[in-house]
Parts: C-alpha cells; sequence; structure tokens
C-alpha cells in the first residue's frame, strides 16, 4: 500500500483478543489514533454476540497478540469480511488457512525476531548441556554419587549445522561465534548475501552432504510441504554417530517415528526437543524417560521480555500502517514463511 509518509490516519477499526485490546487502547492514546475494537473471546467468538455486521465489516486489522492457536486466528478472520492486515507476534504459519488470506488479499506480518533470543540462548543451553555432560552429572548429584569418570568436552573446533536460517539460527550463529565452532547453514533460497558468522552456506533443494558431519544439527527452517519429513528414517541413519539433535522449530520437519527408533538405538549424543508431530506429545511417545532425550512443551520461546518486545513491534507496524505503508515482515503464502 502506497504511502507518503506525512499524512497519519486517526480512525482504526481493530480485533483480537482482550489482552491486545488492553495494549492497543494504551498504544492509541499515546499515538493519537481513534480506537474502535472488537474483542474476541478464547474461543474465537466476538465478545456479545450481538455485534452487528456493520461493526464487524469495518475491521481492518487483527491483531494475534499473546497465547493462541492457528485455528483461532482462522476462526477470528472467517468473521471479519473486510480485514486487511493480520499481525500476529509469532513467525510460523503452518496451522493458519493460507488460501482464505490468498483468495481474500490480507495481509499477515510475523513478530520478527520477537523470540529469537530466547530461542537462541535455549539453543546454547542444549550444546552445553550435551559437551559439559550435565544430564549424567546432575544424576550423580541427586544419587549423592562422587565419580569423575566421565569426562567433558569443549565446543571449540565442533561442527555445528543450522537448518535453516530465519531470525533464531541467524542468532544462534552470532553466539556460536566466542565458542570458536565451525558453524554452516542451509536454505531452500539463496541469500544473496553470504550470511555472517558462517564458515560454510549452501542453499538449494537438497540438503547437503556436510550434514553428515555435524556435531550437532541445529532445525530452524519453517513447517512446509516441502519441508514435512525432511529428515525421514535414510537421512537420520546417515547422520553421524553421537551427533546432538536441537530442534527448536517444527516437530514435522522430523518423521517422528523414525527419530523415535533412532533415539531407541543410542545412535544420539542427545536429542533436546521443543516441538512435535502432535502436541502434547503422545504419553507413549518412545522419546519420553531417555537420559539422552529432553522433551520441553513447545516453550523454548518464553521470557519475561518478549512481551515488550512484541508490543514495540506492533507500535512499529501500527505506525507503518496508519502512514500508509505496508507493515514489515509480510508473509509469502506460497512459500510458506
Amino acid at each position: 500500500m502506497p504511502g507518503d509518509g506525512e499524512k497519519k490516519r486517526t480512525l482504526l477499526y481493530v480485533a483480537g483478543s482482550a489482552e491486545a485490546n488492553r495494549v492497543l487502547g494504551e498504544l492509541a492514546v499515546e499515538m493519537g489514533i481513534e480506537l474502535h475494537f472488537v474483542e474476541f473471546d478464547p474461543q474465537g467468538d466476538p465478545i456479545n454476540g450481538d455485534r452487528s455486521s456493520d461493526e464487524l465489516s469495518k475491521v481492518e486489522l487483527f491483531w494475534a497478540h499473546g497465547r493462541f492457536t492457528g485455528g483461532w486466528v482462522s476462526k477470528v478472520v472467517s468473521k471479519l469480511p473486510n480485514l486487511k492486515w493480520v499481525h500476529s507476534d509469532f513467525v510460523g504459519i503452518d496451522a493458519m488457512d493460507k488460501e482464505d488470506f490468498l483468495r481474500r488479499g490480507i495481509l499477515l506480518s510475523n513478530g520478527g525476531d520477537n523470540f529469537a533470543r530466547p530461542m537462541a540462548e535455549w539453543v546454547m543451553m542444549g550444546m552445553l548441556v550435551s559437551a559439559k555432560r550435565f544430564i549424567h552429572y546432575q544424576t550423580l548429584s541427586e544419587a549423592g554419587l562422587w565419580d569423575p569418570s566421565v569426562d567433558l568436552e569443549e565446543l571449540s573446533k565442533k561442527k555445528v549445522f543450522l537448518l535453516g536460517f530465519g531470525s533464531v539460527n541467524r542468532l544462534v550463529a552470532e553466539m556460536c561465534g566466542p565458542f570458536n565452532v565451525e558453524v554452516s547453514a542451509w536454505t531452500r533460497t539463496e541469500h544473496k548475501v553470504v550470511p555472517p558468522h558462517l564458515q560454510g552456506y549452501y542453499f538449494g533443494d537438497e540438503i547437503p552432504s556436510e550434514i553428515y558431519e555435524c556435531d550437532f544439527l541445529v532445525v530452524g527452517v519453517p513447517l512446509t510441504p516441502s519441508t514435512q519429513h525432511l529428515l525421514g528414517e535414510a537421512e537420520l541413519a546417515r547422520l553421524k554417530d553421537g551427533v546432538v539433535i536441537i530442534n527448536p522449530a517444527r516437530g514435522a520437519i522430523f518423521d517422528e517415528a523414525a527419530l523415535a527408533n533412532a533415539a531407541k538405538g543410542s545412535r544420539f549424543g542427545y536429542l533436546l526437543l521443543d516441538a512435535f508431530e502432535k502436541e502434547p506429545l503422545a504419553s507413549d511417545s518412545a522419546l519420553w524417560g531417555r537420559k539422552d532425550v529432553t522433551v520441553y512443551p513447545h516453550h523454548s520461546w518464553s521470557s519475561p521480555l518478549v512481551t515488550d518486545k512484541a508490543i514495540n513491534r506492533m507500535k512499529h507496524q501500527l505506525d507503518l500502517w496508519m502512514r500508509g505503508y505496508e507493515p514489515e515482515g509480510t508473509v509469502d503464502f506460497r512459500a510458506g514463511y
């Protein structure tokens, strides 16, 4: 949408959750905007079911703020006939009705690097937990045993392979620098400028053979038809013995049954997993109850600082929109991210 950067609209009809209503109310006062808000409940229905069709038809912005599901977003979107823009605090869009967005020409902007730092720190934790044998010595500590027979390792000169190079893995690459590790990354589409902090960079439809030489594999690709089960039984079998796999992205990047079977064979040094094909992870999954596997409940993004980041990004996006500019970080639905 074109903008002249000078004229600024002052009236906006918005939809979202109770928390989005509270935050946007404060931002509207700060930014000099007259805001009309339609609040939706956790089931995706407008508060006070008697909302008129005229009121719903005026809504142009829907802010998906706080904890929500893709299904909730899709339900709210379906009730707003003239919606122009959805802003999501998160990055993943695999659970949303992308065809509806495309058909109706609705823009979707994402949270950018809102959650990059806590997730990248979580990845680095996984590397250090593995190298320093933290779980082994925590177990001995709980049992009151003094046994220094298992040696520790350094990260220095280890090989890290980043599957995808979005906001999280870009920060992981940067954080790896002081540890003197060799970092390589792969993306499906080419980055015209070789990303910084990398010793190797690959792109294309095929995963490069370098992935099979790494000591640490960090998953950071979006879930699309092209990446679903990208790592199946054959790929897992070729990974280096003792490899550490860290996945803060999407569970379905793996064939989860193949991953669980491979874990039972004790081929991997350690698995740190935050995402699964079906969540919550089934109680009978072979990934539970293993000392070489740590299961997180899709929570690597968690931090007391992320709310302020999300609000600041929304304020910036809202300022662009009211000046007639397109928001930043709009999603390419055909690419899937």
